[in-house]
């Protein structure tokens, strides 16, 4: 024991144990992601715009690869989302630039195409890509993805609010490197805010059975549109309008023999009408690419008809989807 003796004058500062379980620490608030979407179709940038949103990023946008490149230098996003082909500099154009820009090693670069195949892939890569993802795969792979890749390079948990996230490496990363075992946990939202369910039309109650239509599939639709039949009618809408458009500037392009412009426009449309899970428009588009390639126009002028026709078949099965929408409401 001791005797502490205090003279007049004198003051005692007593210092109590501190638990550390009682101290609050206030972590600084976790800066939100921003994803710059480059593709030139609408439908897919409104698309994808939405679904980034909705997991927790800031998502900004660009229609060709010159202005990708501008707002990379005035964004700093943490991912750039690109399609193959852009007009003015292609995605692999973008990527190449990107890397060799002091200051963008740590920009995740994901090439987003409608393009699967292996040489897209390795061009991608070789480019400076972190990871292909194939357009028309559902949209959790494409935010999979990005969750992983952003948790691979800052090594830090992120928040999402998207339904569809799981703790499985994406595929795209396992078709990048077969060797790489690592898995990452995600946290994953399983349920809707109220607000959320109240304003959904929900897929179950609303989507007719998937049968009924033999161009498009309306369940694998109505999930990439996480059940809101309002927001899926803004996208049949919008692509409506914008495959109208191609099919003519593809028709364009076979008058004036211009090959270049009838391979982009064909790709265009591909990755579009993937969207809607309508496999053989689909098929149709991409033969159509192909084709423009060779410039075999004889067989581009067969093709035409098939293309148009497959087209005609999916527009008149979304307009019933639609229709089908309103007299439910009005009954």
């Amino acid at each position: 024991d001791y005797q502490l003796i205090l003279e007049p004058g004198d003051k005692l500062l007593v210092i109590d144990e501190v638990n550390d379980s009682d101290q609050k620490i206030t972590q600084p608030p976790q800066k939100q992601m921003k994803i710059l979407i480059v593709d030139d179709n609408p439908v897919i940038l409104r698309l994808y715009t939405r679904l980034m949103r909705r997991a927790g990023f800031i998502p900004i946008k660009a229609t060709n690869g010159r202005e990708a490149l501008e707002l990379i230098k005035q964004e700093k996003p943490d991912v750039v989302v690109l399609d193959f082909m852009l007009p003015i500099l292609s995605g692999i154009e973008v990527c190449q630039e990107v890397r060799s820009t002091i200051g963008n090693e740590e920009i995740i670069l994901i090439l987003f195409t409608s393009d699967a195949q292996p040489e897209t892939r390795k061009r991608a890569l070789e480019a400076g890509a972190n990871a292909v993802v194939v357009k028309g795969s559902e949209a959790s792979e494409l935010i999979e993805t990005i969750g992983y890749l952003l948790y691979q390079s800052q090594q830090k948990k992120f928040t999402f609010r998207h339904s569809q996230l799981s703790n499985t490496q994406p595929k795209s990363i396992k078709q990048k490197s077969a060797s790489t075992t690592n898995t990452v946990s995600l946290p994953r939202l399983d349920k809707e805010s109220p607000h959320q369910a109240e304003s959904h039309h929900t897929m179950n109650s609303t989507t007719p059975e998937t049968e009924k239509y033999s161009s498009f599939n309306p369940t694998s639709f109505m999930e990439l549109c996480d059940g809101d039949r309002d927001f899926a009618e803004e996208l049949i809408a919008l692509f409506q309008d914008n495959s109208r458009m191609l099919l003519e500037e593809i028709k364009s392009a076979i008058l004036e023999r211009d090959s270049q412009k009838l391979q982009s426009t064909a790709h265009t449309l591909k990755g579009a009408v993937a969207n809607f899970g309508a496999s053989a428009a689909q098929s149709s588009a991409r033969e159509m690419e192909l084709l423009a390639k060779s410039q075999n126009w004889k067989a581009i002028e067969h093709q035409l008809d098939i293309l148009s026709k497959e087209l005609q078949k999916l527009n008149a099965e979304l307009k019933v989807f639609t229709e089908q929408r309103i007299s439910e409401l009005e009954g």
